[in-house]
């Protein structure tokens, strides 16, 4: 607790920018995974060659999964991407400050 107090606002991001990271590609992951599970088991694919992912998006139901489980890795994608610039934005202004 007393060192997460004395963590700076740039650290403590970061951190959580590690947590986003994490959680984006185990969700982008997981998406292709259950989709093209739930595409073998309709017979919309087949189980050898492997297909690309973007097969296990086409057809109903597995392409509901498809598109909100990539629209949410994306989402993150971009809350990761803003958390960084904001740490980049924290660490520069306060290299700047301790040099004047």
């Amino acid at each position: 607790m007393l060192a997460e107090s004395k963590m700076s606002s740039g650290e403590r991001n970061w951190f959580q920018s590690r947590k986003v990271a994490l959680i984006q590609c185990l969700l982008t992951v997981l998406t292709t995974f259950i989709c093209y599970v739930v595409a073998l088991a309709k017979g919309h694919v087949s189980l050898w060659p492997i297909p690309m992912i973007s097969y296990c998006g086409v057809h109903a139901p597995e392409k509901y999964i498809f598109s909100i489980g990539l629209v949410c890795a994306a989402f993150l994608m971009f809350l990761f991407i803003w958390i960084v610039g904001e740490c980049f934005t924290a660490f520069f202004s306060l290299s700047r400050t301790n040099q004047i």
